[in-house]
């Protein structure tokens, strides 16, 4: 029999995946499906392989590898959550495997271990193994090619053509996967000809030719691409450089934003250091896995500042497990088998705990719902009835909630922003869209209004609309990314409280103490039901100004600052702005404006105007926040109840962060 002294690694490693199995395949296909995972199966309803290159990849600004695999992948198992993402978690699993083999061969099996162990429970790389995105397979194939990179390279002298293969086909896998896996094996291609010599040279530039042969079918995809600006986010991303300390936030992510897991990887790190400080020296593993880690954050980050947005955690992926290879690079190799079963599975088992427990991360969302919309939608009509609510959602395509609806055999129509568009008609991005929320609320008559959005963008300015007319919460859900509302006519006990944070209200009647600027216009008996309004003229370039500190207007950095104001303008295209600004001592860092005549349909009529905002960040409660309108075409038009509400917003809309000031 053989000991199991004699096999600890191996034992230790099989211990690693089964964790990282259990992991990746708990709740896997119970998660609603994501925006994005469904887009990706709105371009397989297409007739053929051609269509879906021609019709759902070129025009989208990723390589076509995903789109390809699913298309055949679905027709033999299904659009099921469970058939869509088996070969992204199983991917995620084979990531853990060659997570210990590239360090182990580099720094020893002691350091593999722990690498393995710490890339199977980080969330970083959990969270992209459970989806349907190109980041699973894209870092299985970028570590799979790293691998037998090594192997091509160093270990030439035997099955050197099993190792080009493997080299070849992983990298050119890794290319059709992601632009930002793409770019990293780039990266450690290009490496590999500084170690070239007799005994290698030959089979890596045959693995070289043969990768750019696999390529060219894809070239003049990837050509259009590039004509397109780069990826599809840079259409919604923003630079970088707009975020203060962007890739310390970026590497505390990538620990579960956990300080006791940090200081733990740093206790390792130090220890490590510290036994082998009398021999301790870099090698060129050191430097060539740091370069590999760097780089493409460097020009993903240059690229992103100063071409198009492009740069975003997700797509670092790719590098990340370079890092992780980094911190463990000094660990000496236990020999003693118990020692090193001991430690290993400490630093995983405190590392499962850390994420599963201390991170909460199977009751975290960190995409945007659509099953639980779905779900809340059906339990509505069927408390409700069907013909008493008024059904309203904001999505960029229908089959994101329809997906769900047939799998619930529920059709359920909602009202469209825009007839003539089928493929967008639930879809309002707000500013001037706006009105077509408020003509669908002054057209209902039901005693409920729904009111859902999930996996993109929806306007603030909407549930103001909506609670003019529906001003009582019945029910409310927050996740990520992702809200829902039903509105009930009638303010009853059973209504959510949502008291405001903060509100006032200019009727221009009495003076009032946040207030500037309110007596510089006419205030006569010209405002709404004859009351007093203010009129703004020619000579008048700002109107009244409310002006106060973050800190006594808002308590935390997730509210939401609502602000509207009653209108009445002879000239139907004045240019007139409702503006809210984020201002330091130095400068205004946070400007947003709602062009007033958004909302004036008939001259001489009066409208009501809204504008919302949150702000993305605030740096200080000492900043200054302002609210005023800006005549800024010295038009004249007459403004009322001038009102600025701030109230709490959604505090996991972009995660479980701390939104204290």
């Amino acid at each position: 029999m053989l000991k199991i002294e004699e096999h600890i690694n191996e034992l230790l490693l099989t211990i690693i995946l089964l964790v990282a199995a259990i992991l990746r395949f708990y709740n896997y296909s119970e998660l609603s499906m994501s925006g994005d995972e469904i887009s990706v199966l709105i371009r397989l309803q297409l007739n053929s392989l051609k269509d879906v290159i021609d019709v759902g990849v070129r025009p989208d600004g990723h390589p076509a590898g995903v789109q390809v695999l699913l298309y055949y992948w679905t027709h033999f198992f299904g659009i099921t959550e469970a058939c869509v993402r088996l070969p992204f978690v199983i991917s995620g699993i084979l990531v853990v495997l060659f997570s210990y083999l590239i360090p182990a061969y580099s720094f020893g099996k002691t350091a593999g271990l722990y690498c393995a162990a710490t890339m199977c429970f980080l969330q970083f790389p959990l969270i992209y193994s459970q989806i349907a995105r190109p980041y699973s397979p894209g870092l299985m194939f970028t570590l799979m090619s790293a691998w037998f990179w090594h192997l091509t390279l160093f270990r030439p002298n035997s099955r050197l053509v099993l190792k080009i293969a493997g080299y070849t086909i992983s990298t050119a896998l890794a290319i059709y996967m992601h632009y930002f896996s793409f770019f990293q094996v780039m990266i450690i291609g290009i490496t590999g000809f500084v170690f070239l010599n007799k005994s290698n040279y030959k089979g890596y530039l045959i693995s070289a030719l043969l990768v750019f042969i696999l390529f060219l079918p894809h070239f003049d995809i990837s050509l259009g691409h590039v004509k397109l600006g780069g990826l599809r986010e840079a259409e919604w991303l923003g630079t970088p450089d707009q975020e203060t300390n962007w890739f310390l936030k970026y590497l505390f992510f990538a620990f579960n934003y956990s300080y006791s897991l940090i200081g733990l990887l740093g206790l390792i790190f130090i220890i490590s250091v510290y036994h082998i400080r009398k021999s301790l020296k870099l090698t060129w593993h050191h430097l060539v896995f740091l370069i590999w880690f760097i780089l493409p954050f460097l020009v993903g980050y240059g690229y992103s500042v100063l071409v198009n947005p492009v740069l975003q955690k997700s797509v670092l992926i790719f590098s990340f497990p370079f890092l992780v290879f980094l911190i463990f690079s000094f660990v000496r190799d236990i020999s003693k088998p118990s020692a090193k079963a001991v430690a290993t599975m400490g630093l995983l088992v405190f590392g499962v705990f850390n994420t599963v427990v201390g991170q909460s991360f199977y009751q975290s969302n960190f995409f945007g719902v659509l099953k639980e919309i779905a779900q809340g939608t059906i339990q509505s009509i069927e408390k409700y009835g069907e013909q008493n609510i008024t059904k309203t959602i904001n999505l960029y395509h229908p089959y994101l909630i329809n997906y769900y609806l047939e799998r619930y055999n529920k059709p359920i129509e909602f009202v469209s922003y825009a007839a003539e568009s089928q493929e967008h008609q639930y879809e309002n991005p707000g500013r001037q869209d706006l009105t077509k929320m408020i003509d669908i609320v002054d057209s209902a008559n039901t005693d409920y209004f729904l009111y859902c959005w999930s996996s993109g963008y929806s306007p603030h300015e909407m549930t103001e609309i909506i609670q003019d007319k529906y001003p009582c919460i019945v029910e409310r859900a927050y996740y990520f990314n992702s809200e829902f509302y039903l509105f009930g006519k009638e303010i009853t006990a059973e209504c959510v409280k949502n008291e405001p944070v903060f509100l006032s209200l200019n009727d221009f009647e009495n003076e009032s103490a946040y207030w500037a600027s309110s007596n510089t216009g006419s205030r006569e008996h010209i405002g709404l039901d004859s009351t007093f309004g203010y009129q703004l003229t020619p000579d008048i370039e700002f109107g009244p100004t409310l002006q106060m500190k973050v800190k006594d207007l808002f308590n935390a950095t997730d509210n939401i600052i609502h602000t509207s104001l009653w209108v009445m303008a002879e000239d139907l295209q004045t240019d007139a702005i409702m503006v809210i600004t984020l201002e330091s001592k130095s400068r205004v860092y946070e400007w947003r404006g709602m062009n007033i005549s958004y909302f004036v349909k008939k001259p001489g009529d009066w409208a009501k105007c809204y504008h919302s905002w949150r702000f993305p960040q605030i740096k200080s409660k000492k900043d200054i926040i302002k609210v005023y309108v800006w005549n800024n075409d010295r038009a004249s038009f007459v403004i009322d109840n001038f009102q600025v509400k701030v109230e709490q917003g959604n505090p996991i809309i972009y995660g479980n962060h701390d939104h204290s000031l």
